[in-house]
């Protein structure tokens, strides 16, 4: 040990010190013992004699030991400290008992022996297990592992969202722009009133017969300004955008209808096959034509003309 002046007998009487004030406090050894967690061994030697004969604990352990009893029995920590400090030099004269007995005779007499034990003597040391027990320091595995644990973890979250994130992407990629199918909820688009057959007529149409062929070329004409999009639906596909130049004109083939819907310029849109045309259509007014609305436009002008 460290404390080569240490006397023996200063350590006796500091331990009979702070047994006699633990059984002032009502406690028994068990009850320190619970209260300290100190291994059994440890705390047998330390009420004997402070641990003065024995080489393994060094001050600073010794210490700790002190502060440890100290807060179990209700004992400032400067006192005890100050009693062990005195105990070391040699200059211990019962200042704990003066301190936390004063005047208490019968308490100061009732001192309690130092816990016996069936496996040692009181000249017994503590064994090697219940040093290592009392001296040993949590170690930093258990906190390496739990952050290995939550790097993993973040990482696999990590990993899981760029796949996503390169799932979306691809599959933005692969999709044209126009294939995006209107809401099921949405309301009906409003039909634009036709103009009278003889205003839709542009030019005299000579021979021509109301049944059509498989399918028909509707051409749609930009009329003054460019038609920057707009969105057309033929049939049964998706609606488009598309873009007209100004008095540059779109031809889109189709068998059963054709649906004009948004736009932001004027447009006409005409069946040369027919010879229908729309006549002039303003900004935002959809139109839709089907197969069947056409037949009796060009039957209903044919009838007209006889």
């Amino acid at each position: 040990m460290e404390t080569e002046s240490a006397n023996p007998n200063d350590g006796v009487q500091l331990a009979r010190d702070l047994r006699q004030i633990r059984a002032n406090r009502g406690m028994s050894f068990a009850d320190v013992a619970e209260e300290t967690r100190l291994p059994e061994g440890v705390l047998e030697a330390f009420e004997r004699n402070i641990l003065f004969d024995h080489p393994t604990f060094n001050q600073v352990y010794l210490r700790s030991v002190v502060r440890t009893y100290a807060a179990a029995v209700q004992i400032a920590e400067v006192d005890a400290l100050d009693a062990l400090e005195q105990a070391l030099v040699g200059m211990y004269r019962g200042d704990l008992a003066k301190a936390y007995l004063e005047g208490d005779a019968a308490t100061r007499a009732a001192v309690p022996p130092p816990h016996e034990s069936t496996a040692r003597t009181i000249s017994s040391a503590p064994t090697p297990a219940e040093i290592a027990e009392a001296t040993r320091q949590p170690g930093p595995t258990g906190v390496f592992v739990r952050r290995a644990l939550v790097v993993r973890v973040i990482a696999i979250i990590a990993g899981l969202a760029l796949i996503m994130l390169a799932i979306w992407l691809i599959r933005g990629l692969m999709e044209e722009p126009g294939d995006v199918a209107a809401p099921a909820n949405d309301p009906p688009i409003p039909v634009a009133e036709l103009p009278p057959p003889d205003e839709q007529i542009r030019t005299p149409i000579v021979e021509r017969s109301v049944e059509t062929s498989d399918s028909l070329d509707a051409v749609i004409r930009s009329l003054g300004r460019p038609v920057r999009e707009i969105r057309i639906r033929v049939d049964r596909d998706l609606r488009r955008p598309y873009w007209i130049e100004r008095d540059s004109i779109l031809s889109l083939r189709f068998l059963d209808r054709i649906i004009i819907q948004e736009h932001d310029g004027l447009v006409e849109i005409d069946i040369p096959t027919l010879g229908y045309s729309s006549g002039r259509l303003s900004a935002g007014v959809p139109l839709v034509l089907t197969r069947a609305r056409l037949n009796s436009l060009v039957g209903s002008v044919d009838a007209d003309t006889q």
